[in-house]
């Protein structure tokens, strides 16, 4: 999955998905083990934090957390992309299979973990509205 610009944080306990009192929502939350400069391993969780205004709405939450990782513009570029991909593979395609394999594209792909991206926010903001 690719997150845009956001950075992920590690730290030994798990964090909650939404934190109220900082408004922080923790992304992508995952089990990790780590070594440390004395060769220790450690157990902890990798996330993805984002603060979040005080606006409780749904359709805000979520644009706001795909806005943390990626630029309107950069929402659209990777749209356009995949559909000219789309619309070339269509073209250059005579049966299912050729689509298919020519439809295989980076930008096709980096869309696809896009929407990945989009559904994983969109889950997000759906715990934080459970946690109001």
């Amino acid at each position: 999955m690719i997150t845009g610009t956001l950075q992920r944080r590690w730290q030994e306990q798990k964090p909650a998905i939404y934190d109220k009192p900082t408004r922080t929502v923790c992304l992508d939350i995952v089990a990790e083990t780590r070594t440390d400069e004395d060769g220790n391993k450690q157990q902890g969780w990798s996330y993805i934090p984002v603060q979040i205004d005080r606006h409780i709405d749904y359709g805000h939450i979520k644009s706001q957390l795909i806005e943390s990782g990626f630029a309107q513009k950069d929402e659209f570029g990777l749209l356009m992309n995949a559909v000219e991909n789309i619309i070339d593979a269509i073209a250059n395609s005579s049966s299912w299979e050729d689509f298919k394999k020519n439809a295989d594209t980076e930008d096709i792909r980096a869309f696809v973990a896009f929407c990945e991206f989009r559904r994983m926010c969109a889950d997000a903001a759906k715990e934080v509205l459970a946690a109001y």
